[in-house]
């Protein structure tokens, strides 16, 4: 089935993209030593499930949309088009990270290549621990279409009873998992050791992390199987969504804050997921809320997301080794330093890597577009 507005719902998906993009950042540039301030800070991590909501929305919403057309999912093809999409970049930035700092990838090297480094104890520590978030949406475009395929085979009248009664137990299941993992892990700790723990066997693990891209996931089902339905829903109550996202942040600030306490880590990760499910669907609606500049400057950083996301902790620390040192900057030139040369790299990968292996992409597989 068609998707309405589909152009205006994909730029503006590239809009509230380039705006996360922009706080994931700042969330990592040296802030000043202000307790406020590093409480808003550390309370918004939970921008990065924003991706993992859109990636289950867009690639369930691809391959729903396939399985309507075509019958079937071109497994081998969606792989290929992941892979041209992601790798190229991915193996240039870990090139320049293992240039730049040998030890982040001494820990497990092997792991790095193969994307499971989110496994891996020691990654928190290391210059490319950003690294975490593609182990996830990589393990999740191996596994979506598997199960896409496995639920076709199911009775038609079984396949949305199943899958809703997967996704509920399994939306259940996650914070009772992740209260256990707390408690054998992390509890026992205390200081910058509990932080550590905590990332290591809770925040960076794909099989604790799974309810955004759950929640992306349905609204790409019902995006497929009943446009018309969200359409109502987002025409009516996309500023009511919005608003309400607002509101879910501010009333959970104190969870969100304390990501490694005992309510944050066990409740944390599905409270933020709510909230970027709501500020997914406020996004779908067809609306030029932004100045026409600051419009064109969130589509842009939208378009440099990726590599924005790979190279902005390799900019920063080289940074702070390299430059710092050598020029005494005080700390508002820094930050101006780190803003800018993060910038100027993204633009360089985006133009001279990520695009050449979308082209290449489409010559390969001989694409009219790249999703």
């Amino acid at each position: 089935m068609s998707q309405p507005h589909a152009p205006v719902r994909l730029r503006n998906l590239e809009m509230i993209r380039g705006i996360g993009i922009l706080i994931v950042v700042a969330h990592h540039l040296p802030h000043p030593e202000h307790a406020g301030f590093t409480a808003v800070s550390q309370s918004l991590w939970f921008i990065v499930d924003l991706f993992f909501v859109q990636s289950g929305f867009l690639i369930t919403s691809q391959l729903f949309g396939q399985m309507g057309r075509d019958g079937r999912v071109a497994l081998g093809s969606f792989w290929a088009k992941r892979a041209f999409r992601i790798l190229p970049l991915y193996f240039v930035c870990l090139g320049l990270v293992a240039a730049f700092d040998p030890r982040a990838l001494s820990f497990a090297p092997w792991a790095h290549m193969v994307l499971v480094q989110n496994y891996a104890p020691g990654l928190f520590h290391h210059t490319f621990l950003n690294s975490w978030s593609l182990c996830v949406e990589e393990h999740f475009y191996i596994a979506l279409p598997l199960l896409i395929i496995a639920g076709s085979l199911l009775p038609k009248r079984a396949r949305l009873r199943c899958a809703a009664l997967a996704a509920i137990a399994l939306l259940i299941a996650l914070p009772l998992m992740r209260h256990d993992a707390w408690q054998e892990r992390v509890a026992p700790l205390v200081g910058v050791k509990r932080f550590d723990e905590f990332h290591t066997w809770i925040y960076f693990r794909t099989h604790l992390r799974l309810e955004a891209l759950v929640l992306g996931t349905a609204l790409g089902w019902v995006s497929v199987q009943h446009p018309a339905l969200l359409r109502r829903v987002v025409e009516r109550w996309s500023t009511h969504c919005a608003i309400l996202a607002a509101a879910l942040y501010v009333v959970g600030f104190g969870v969100l804050a304390d990501r490694a306490g005992r309510a944050g880590a066990t409740w944390g990760m599905s409270y933020g997921a709510i909230i970027c499910l709501l500020i997914t669907i406020a996004a779908l609606r067809r609306t030029d809320a932004l100045p026409a500049r600051a419009m064109r400057a969130t589509l842009y950083l939208g378009a440099l997301s990726f590599p924005l996301y790979l190279i902005h902790p390799l900019v920063i620390a080289w940074t702070r080794a390299v430059i710092e040192p050598r020029l005494s900057l005080g700390r508002p030139w820094v930050l101006v330093v780190m803003v800018v040369l993060t910038l100027a790299a993204s633009w360089l990968l985006h133009h001279a890597v990520e695009k050449p292996a979308l082209r290449l992409r489409r010559r390969i597989l001989r694409e009219t577009a790249a999703p």
